[in-house]
């Protein structure tokens, strides 16, 4: 049986020549291996705070088990309830939006890069 040739690709996508090709293939491996190390430094600072924030959170449960007269006194010295859990609260707020700006500034740059990228190959 007899098949077709594939119909040649559109006019927008030039064809390459194989070192070109090899040349674009090595730029794109060494570009998505920085955004890599990056990442592992954005997601890094993100676990960071994250701890923190569970630190907070470990904070604030021990100011309302206080509150609810529960003996906390195995977790540590006794400090001014009211204000360690004004001050949790605050914390896990801030902590909280935080993470999430770092989250979406981090998708953001992920997009930047790889427009920069582009733009710069003229691709």
């Amino acid at each position: 049986m007899h098949q077709n040739p594939p119909p040649p690709l559109a006019d927008s996508a030039p064809a390459l020549s194989l070192t070109s090709t090899l040349r674009l293939g090595l730029l794109v491996l060494f570009s998505e291996i920085k955004w890599m190390v990056l990442l592992a430094f954005r997601n890094w600072e993100i676990a960071q705070l994250q701890k923190r924030l569970h630190q907070e959170l470990h904070s604030l449960g021990l100011a309302e088990a206080a509150m609810a007269g529960l003996d906390v006194t195995v977790a540590g010295p006794q400090v001014d309830i009211f204000n360690e859990k004004d001050l949790a609260l605050k914390q896990i707020s801030f902590l909280s939006d935080e993470i999430k700006h770092l989250a979406t500034q981090r998708d953001a740059e992920r997009q930047e890069y790889v427009q920069r990228r582009i733009r710069s190959w003229n691709l």
